[in-house]
């Protein structure tokens, strides 16, 4: 049976790699979009009997709920749910900026987990359920004071292994992908070369790889850098 999939974040960059990704090969999406105006023509063109394109902003208290329900009202189930969505700045140590800090907990930390927690019934359900967390390479190590963002996926990193252990025994598996710099708009800021960074393809393949493994098999964290990283190391 044809399996659904929610993807946060999926307009752009690793998200939408993921969807063409996943719909090349069979796969029905539910696509939460933070900004459903600025919807990319790749996603757009998708047929709109397997896809599902939802406004998905965390600022809405009842964002989750909303998007869980238009899911299952959709494709009456939910398999799978990669939490893509994320957001970077560079707060400081140093910096009076909480609400900074707020925000990124907000996105990268919180959201997931309300997501998460609303979907666990489904995913139970289905006997094969897979969640996927991007949480990036930032939950590892601090390398500077700019630690904003790493706090932000540190705490997405505990939450990825909390959501491992709650529903293992109904099949659902939880991987935590923590991957160094992807080739992404965000990336561009800070790389004059992307050529040698991770392409937002290759964590596509991985993905589909993850869901596509049996129940047998858990990989609780997978950790991947780009050849530039990994020459400072």
């Amino acid at each position: 049976m044809t399996r659904v999939i929610m993807i946060s974040g999926a307009n752009r960059g690793i998200g939408k790699a993921i969807a063409l990704k996943l719909y090349e090969n069979g796969f029905l999406l539910s696509l939460g979009i933070r900004n459903p105006d600025l919807v990319d023509a790749d996603i757009l063109s998708l047929d709109k009997t397997k896809v599902l394109l939802s406004s998905y902003n965390t600022d809405n208290p009842n964002a989750e709920s909303e998007w869980i329900q238009k899911t299952i009202l959709k494709f009456n189930k939910i398999d799978g749910l990669i939490n893509n969505a994320g957001i970077y700045n560079l707060l400081d140590i140093e910096d009076d900026n909480e609400e900074m800090l707020d925000d990124m907990l907000n996105v990268n930390t919180k959201a997931p987990m309300r997501l998460t927690r609303l979907a666990l019934p489904y995913l139970r359900k289905s006997g094969q359920g897979r969640i996927i967390n991007m949480v990036s390479d930032a939950a590892k190590k601090v390398e500077d004071s700019k630690v904003g963002y790493s706090i932000s996926k540190f705490g997405f990193l505990a939450a990825s292994y909390a959501m491992l252990h709650a529903a293992k025994k109904d099949g659902v598996r939880v991987t935590a992908l923590c991957p160094g710099f992807v080739n992404t708009d965000m990336a561009k800021k800070y790389f004059l070369s992307t050529e040698n960074l991770i392409q937002p393809e290759t964590i596509a393949d991985i993905v589909l790889m993850l869901l596509n493994l049996p129940n047998t098999v858990v990989i609780p964290e997978l950790s991947l850098d780009n050849v530039e990283e990994l020459n400072y190391r």
